[in-house]
């Protein structure tokens, strides 16, 4: 029984680690969310971290107004983060893990293993695979830390992600195939409506492939309200 229980709680912790490797923090609503630890329930998942946290390998840092974010203690994206570096992470992991869509961030090892050609040393890995439809795709996220800034200026740097892309045939190949995206993560749907609008109305082939999605959740991070 012994033996059960510390296999079941070694399984726990690695699904924790695994998860805070992949996405560079993590919060507990997202953690409770995931399907390995979802049986757990909110006190025992809780009673994990906690054990985590006193050993050191994990830590715990603000996020906004009361709440925090979990990070790997050691390690390439061992935090806290800075402010930027937070923006981008929190974008991406609600991205993938509080979607309707099917997403996984993708880590160096991952690329390195799944996508040899594409893999460049040196190039930000803000990539995902969303395998919700019949064909699964490679996503590359421009996440927008302006908060209501000029939407123009996200537009451009979405457009020269796929230009830059475009330059390397592996990726070039993706495009053509329709299985590579550009996603413009934004904060308000106001702003993402504005972006899309402008793009469906420029008629630029290569828009197609740039996707925009509202997370309002990282409004808090970007327009912080005064205390």
């Amino acid at each position: 029984m012994n033996s059960t229980l510390q296999n079941q709680s070694s399984g726990i912790r690695q699904a924790i680690l695994q998860h805070l490797a992949r996405y560079h923090m993590s919060t507990l609503p997202v953690l409770s969310r995931l399907p390995e630890l979802q049986p757990l329930g909110p006190d025992r998942l809780k009673q994990h971290l906690r054990r985590l946290s006193r050993s050191g390998v994990i830590g715990n840092a603000p996020l906004f107004r009361n709440r925090e974010y979990l990070y790997l203690t050691d390690g390439e994206h061992a935090g806290p983060h800075s402010e930027v570096t937070k923006i981008r992470n929190y974008a991406m992991l609600l991205f993938c893990c509080l979607s309707s869509t099917s997403r996984d961030r993708l880590t160096r090892d991952d690329f390195q293993q799944h996508f040899p050609d594409l893999y460049r040393p040196g190039r930000p890995l803000h990539y995902y695979m969303d395998v919700s439809g019949p064909r699964p795709r490679l996503g590359f996220t421009r996440i927008d830390t302006g908060g209501h800034g000029r939407w123009d200026r996200i537009i451009a740097r979405a457009r020269s992600d796929l230009g830059s892309h475009e330059l390397h045939p592996p990726f070039k190949k993706l495009m053509a195939a329709g299985q590579f995206e550009v996603s413009i993560l934004t904060a308000t749907l106001p702003k993402a409506e504005r972006i899309q609008r402008t793009l469906a109305e420029a008629r630029h082939p290569a828009d197609a492939l740039i996707r925009v999605s509202a997370i309002p959740d990282l409004l808090a991070l970007v327009a912080p309200s005064p205390d």
